[in-house]
């Protein structure tokens, strides 16, 4: 089990064997699956890969298992990507508005200016935000090459 380099345009790719003994064994889903939560858990990392042989019927279900998707072709064989999910920072953000507005809106002896003030506010840092991480993945997404049609209907 191992990456096969250092992450590039926020995706990894890993690697995975395992001898013709243990296998059947879930220690290739139960490896893959700690590499993978490692990588995503690293800041800047969306995407992992991985590629298996046309033959390996095993190694693809184990991918599969984990939610990977198949993307393509790749050297190997079959190409397969598992995408982190992403953070969504609008729920946190209306909440972080909505006491902050209370705060002031008790200040200004108005709860309902406070509470609107900062439902807006919470509103609008937690649109640009999310927005931003939205842009980001899907210029990552076109420059690893998993912009789809189905993708672009999507959006």
């Amino acid at each position: 089990m191992s990456f096969k380099g250092p992450p590039k345009n926020a995706a990894v790719e890993i690697g995975y064997g395992i001898d013709g003994e243990q296998r059947s064994k879930g220690y290739a889903t139960e490896a893959a699956r700690a590499l993978i939560g490692w990588a995503l858990s690293q800041s800047g990392v969306y995407f992992v890969f991985a590629e298996t042989a046309e033959d390996n019927a095993a190694s693809a279900r184990v991918l599969q298992k984990m939610g990977f998707e198949r993307c393509g072709e790749g050297e190997e064989g079959p190409r397969y990507v598992f995408e982190r999910e992403p953070v969504r920072l609008m729920p946190v953000l209306l909440c972080l508005g909505l006491s902050l507005g209370l705060c002031f809106g008790q200040m200004k002896d108005s709860m309902s200016l406070g509470m609107s003030f900062g439902i807006c506010i919470g509103l609008a840092l937690g649109s640009v935000l999310d927005y931003n991480e939205d842009k980001k993945r899907r210029e990552l997404r076109k420059t690893l090459g998993l912009d789809t049609a189905d993708n672009d209907e999507k959006e």
